[in-house]
Parts: structure tokens; C-alpha cells; sequence
């Protein structure tokens, strides 16, 4: 078994009352078909409508990202880490991706160009690399953060608890 986290912020869509993922799961805010470009963006971007649901396989990631959200969280209204258990064999309505192989298995054969690469100086922070392709973004980003990207859904049956964190 795998265990991920999912970091929710106060004042997220995962913050909904009556929105609890330990009874209804995760649902992606976007039914439609996975691909690169939606891959890229929401990672690269942050785009939520899309058919991923981001995880991390660091609870201090999801921890990061649920304090963060667009409302500071307090002890009377925190922002969760919800714990997500997979099982070692997934059933067919479940998938999961792992974007850093995506975005690697996605180039084009050498000497073909790498989509990820870049032509500017050593990198020393992302945020001062304006020039950096999105794709290398998301493939930093991805690695920074532990990401696994869960397509279309996570049932509740998964979501094996619920942090407060503020």
C-alpha cells in the first residue's frame, strides 16, 4: 500500500462545507481526457480545472500547500492534510501518474531537442527563471514536491484520515 497526502486550503474547493473527502473522495474539477498539456498546466500553472488531483508523497508538502490556500488558516477554521492509502493493485476506475516519467517519456528520441531543457545560465531558483519552458517547470515542480497525479478521481473508501493544520 501507498500512502499520499493532499494538502486543502481554507477558502479552497476542497474546503466546501459538506465537502469532506473522507465521505465523498476527491472528484477532478475537469471530466475531461488527460493529456500533456493539461499535465503541464496543472502543475506548471496551478490550473485546478483539469482532470488530475495532485498528491504528494510528503506530508510536509501537503501541509505547505493546505496553510497557503487563499485564507490563513486558524484553530477555528484550519486547512487540512487528508492522509490517501492506495492499494499495491489499483482497481480499474482509479489511475495514477507519475508526472516526472510523463513529461521525460513524452520527448522525442535523441538527438531530438528535449522539451525540458533550457538555454539560459545554471538554474539556482525557479522563480528567477522567467525564461524556463513550462514543461521544465512542471517536471521541477513535480520533483520538488513529490507529486503523483491521481486521473479523475480518488474514492472515499482511499482517504484513511484528516489533519487540522493551521
Amino acid at each position: 500500500m501507498a500512502r499520499y497526502y493532499k494538502g486543502t486550503g481554507v477558502g479552497t474547493h476542497w474546503q466546501a462545507p459538506n465537502n469532506d473527502a473522507r465521505h465523498l473522495g476527491f472528484t477532478a474539477q475537469s471530466p475531461g481526457s488527460p493529456n500533456l498539456d493539461s499535465l503541464r498546466d496543472h502543475i506548471a500553472i496551478g490550473t485546478t480545472l483539469s482532470p488530475y488531483i495532485s498528491l504528494t508523497a510528503s506530508f510536509a508538502v501537503a501541509r505547505d500547500y493546505a496553510v497557503r490556500g487563499p485564507v490563513s488558516p486558524t484553530t477555528n477554521q484550519p486547512a487540512y492534510v487528508y492522509v490517501i492509502d492506495i492499494p499495491d493493485t489499483l482497481p480499474g476506475d482509479v489511475s495514477l501518474v507519475d508526472p516526472v516519467q510523463e513529461i521525460v517519456h513524452s520527448s522525442p528520441p535523441l538527438p531530438g531537442p528535449r522539451p525540458y531543457h533550457h538555454l539560459g545560465p545554471p538554474i539556482t531558483t525557479i522563480g528567477s527563471a522567467p525564461y524556463l519552458p513550462l514543461l521544465l517547470k512542471a517536471l521541477l515542480y513535480a520533483e520538488r514536491d513529490a507529486e503523483v497525479l491521481a486521473v479523475h478521481n480518488i474514492p472515499a473508501t482511499y482517504v484513511s484520515g484528516r489533519y487540522y493544520v493551521y
